[in-house]
């Protein structure tokens, strides 16, 4: 069997690197509070389950939801949570030059 070749993800669903860059800017600019619920919204959890992983209520959680949404200008959480993925790729490439 030939060895395997490492998944390549197609540019139209990763972004540009400038794009890559816009994010990482944005996010810089959240709290430290709103970045954990970013995180957490990342994991996959629920506004219920983020509040109760930060000892927070689920409308607080909502409310810190709100101003990084405001803050990433983007209108959904699929679209935050992307941003927060291009935020990573491009602190990655920042580490590999």
């Amino acid at each position: 069997m030939g060895e395997t070749q490492p998944a390549r993800v197609k540019p139209d669903l990763a972004g540009t690197p400038s794009l890559w860059r816009h994010a990482e800017e944005k996010v810089a600019a959240l709290t430290s509070r709103e970045l954990e619920v970013l995180t957490l919204m990342a994991e996959g959890l629920s506004g219920p389950a983020i509040g109760v992983a930060l000892g927070i209520s689920h409308r607080t959680v909502d409310i810190f939801r709100g101003k990084l949404l405001r803050k990433l200008e983007v209108k959904s959480g699929t679209l935050a949570v992307r941003f927060a993925v291009y935020a990573a790729l491009a602190q990655r490439c920042h580490g590999h030059n």
